[in-house]
């Protein structure tokens, strides 16, 4: 049987005056979620939040079985639920949200997304991405164009698909193996891709708590220059 141990952290940065990520984490129910809302105002808090509360308040009934499917389920739930609000509330219209979730079950992980919140799992000294950015970055690299840094800079932080904000919600979801000594990493993109593979790699190696290193991974966020809020959860699984 594994157990999980985490820790979270969220900060502001250095430009923005509201946090607009939310998240979420049990590790007893080997649940996590972070999710960063835009929209402004009120709009981007109000949708992430919305959307990790619906999706924790799903999984909470979910049976054993056909978990990540349930999360699947629950975050397109989430996505009518933000469009419901933001249709009946003028404050609210055009918010939306991304989301990545993660849910531990026996001996793999099941995780799902929409927009560019990531998840990383660090295994053996190796830092792996486990989910793909749903950018118009990517879409430009999947068609084989060259990247200068004009089109990653212009296209680096354009979504294609959001929560709330986009026709095309559909979640990606994939089962990876769980092994003992995995650490897991789930972040909203003011940690990444603000702050490099490498240095994220490098403190996950040294992390002695996870407290410690969501802590040191914030910090390198505001080092790279804290232009956007930054939420991490870290999760070591343990034999």
């Amino acid at each position: 049987m594994l157990t999980l141990i985490s820790a979270g952290a969220t900060d502001v940065g250095h430009v923005r005056e509201r946090n607009e990520d939310s998240s979420f984490a049990d590790r007893t129910k080997g649940l996590f979620i972070v999710a960063d809302g835009m929209g402004g105002h009120q709009g981007g808090e109000t949708a992430s939040r919305m959307t990790v509360e619906h999706v924790a308040s799903e999984m909470a009934r979910c049976p054993r079985r056909r978990r990540l499917e349930w999360l699947v389920d629950s975050i397109l739930g989430a996505h009518r639920k933000v469009m419901a609000s933001a249709d009946s509330d003028p404050k609210l219209r055009g918010m939306g949200t991304t989301v990545v979730a993660a849910v531990f079950d026996g001996s793999s992980i099941g995780i799902a997304h929409v927009g560019d919140s990531r998840c990383y799992r660090f295994r053996h000294g190796a830092l792996k991405q486990l989910t793909t950015d749903h950018t118009l970055l990517e879409e430009i690299r999947k068609e084989g164009q060259r990247i200068t840094p004009a089109v990653k800079a212009s296209s680096e932080h354009v979504l294609t698909r959001a929560i709330g904000h986009t026709r095309n919600t559909q979640p990606d979801a994939t089962y990876q193996d769980v092994l003992p000594g995995d650490l897991y990493l789930l972040c909203s993109d003011g940690l990444a891709p603000e702050v490099s593979d490498r240095d994220i790699a490098d403190v996950l190696s040294k992390a002695r708590t996870m407290k410690g290193a969501a802590a040191d991974l914030i910090e390198r966020a505001r080092w790279a220059g804290g232009r956007d809020n930054c939420t991490v959860i870290v999760v070591r699984v343990k034999a």
